[in-house]
């Protein structure tokens, strides 16, 4: 059972490191749009997965290289016309590789440059030694090694609110009372918080009888701000083998979509354990990451008045979505990627509220009440917007439905 339940673990936190590549990809952008062409390596699931269990303290010695890759379009680079070379390099490619840096080192990891000429490579000290650089250049590599997470944590630990984890198991007492083990504890750099209840060996429990303990956590944690991203049980299944009938746990995750209601009526069989994630942050941290990171190449691309109207509206508009998010739909409010890579000619903000199709059927008019209420205010502030929504297809053959409203000046 501890081993299923650590790769459900893994397999959570690897869903995370995806979200840390497509970042990667997007700022990116600003490359491929001056016709050089990037690559992150490796590319399998396999070895992504062994660099995000690298990056977390596991697997040991095992070594597995990780890196961007980036093809010279040598045009971006100005001529000298006294040698037959090529230097330095613009400043938007300078900027752009400081941009990367700077959001791996947030995600724990630090950068080592380096540059290919012909077939030999020579490592830099730093980004900034690309300014020096001239000659035959083919590619540049920012190569990723994580942050020592002992070092790390030491810095991050001093400053955790501990009050928290002793409420959260104080409100899981019932499960300590019938002998069940109980962990509550910071997870990476204190921005999430796991929690695990462990039932005795081989005996199980009914979830049903703990409904209202967890909706009383979920709830302490959503006021103080905290979202439940992952909520896993161990389902109990019966196999057949030669030595006769064993129950082992098969894992289920019963949240409905990020911050949503759990599923309590799928679950028809008692369970062995259960584990969960909170996040401290309302909708996804990887948006919140681009959105400073890209902040000055936007300010000079926008102006800063423009964006903290902006900033301005932004704030407004959750507010007028807070009653969809008390009811538990999954709301997010900010910049739409092409804005954050500053690609659109003014800035453009994306407001979306998902959740459970059969839910948001009986709730429509209030749904549409509230984005009409952000129509009429974008449209008072002198901004065009764009209406639509959709259904997508989500695990358990259920549908999510989306609704998005799209604001440009």
């Amino acid at each position: 059972m501890k081993y299923l339940k650590s790769y459900k673990l893994f397999e959570s936190r690897f869903v995370e490191f995806r979200e840390l590549i497509s970042t990667i990809n997007d700022i990116c952008q600003e490359f491929i749009d001056h016709n050089c062409s990037c690559c992150i390596f490796p590319q399998d699931d396999i070895k992504l997965n062994i660099v995000s269990l690298k990056s977390r303290g596991h697997l040991g010695s095992i070594s597995q290289p990780f890196y961007l890759e980036i093809d010279i379009d040598r045009r971006i680079i100005v001529s000298n016309e006294k040698r037959s070379e090529f230097g330095p390099f613009p400043e938007w490619f300078i900027d752009n590789c400081r941009r990367v840096e700077d959001f791996m080192k947030a995600e724990g990891f630090e950068t080592k440059p380096s540059v290919r000429y012909g077939t030999d490579w020579e490592n830099l000290d730093s980004i900034d030694e690309l300014s020096e650089v001239i000659g035959l250049i083919y590619k540049v590599r920012l190569e990723f090694f994580p942050i020592d997470n002992a070092v790390k944590e030491s810095v991050e630990l001093d400053n955790l609110d501990y009050t928290i984890i002793d409420e959260m198991k104080d409100i899981l007492l019932p499960f300590s009372d019938m002998d069940m083990e109980v962990t509550c504890d910071y997870i990476t750099d204190g921005h999430g918080i796991d929690f695990n209840v462990m039932g005795q060996k081989e005996k199980a429990f009914d979830i049903n009888d703990y409904k209202s303990d967890i909706d009383a956590l979920i709830s302490y944690m959503k006021e103080k701000n905290w979202v439940i991203l992952n909520f896993n049980l161990g389902i109990v299944k019966e196999m057949h083998d030669w030595s006769g009938t064993v129950f082992v746990a098969r894992s289920q995750n019963i949240l409905s979509y990020p911050n949503g209601p759990l599923r309590y009526e799928v679950v028809k069989k008692p369970v062995f354990w259960i584990t969960g994630e909170f996040r401290k942050i309302n909708y996804a941290k990887v948006k919140q990451v681009k959105e400073s990171l890209h902040s000055q190449v936007m300010v000079h691309k926008y102006g800063q008045s423009i964006l903290d109207e902006c900033d301005s509206m932004i704030s407004d508009i959750k507010d007028m979505l807070l009653e969809l998010q008390d009811i538990d739909l999954f709301v997010m409010v900010g910049y739409t990627p092409m804005t954050l890579t500053s690609r659109d000619d003014t800035p453009k903000i994306m407001a979306e509220v998902q959740g459970d199709s059969l839910m948001c059927s009986y709730i429509e008019d209030d749904i549409d009440a509230a984005f009409e209420r952000v129509k009429e205010y974008a449209s008072s502030n002198g901004y065009v917007t764009g209406f639509g929504t959709w259904e997508r297809d989500v695990d358990g053959g259920k549908k999510m439905s989306v609704y998005q409203i799209l604001i440009q000046k």
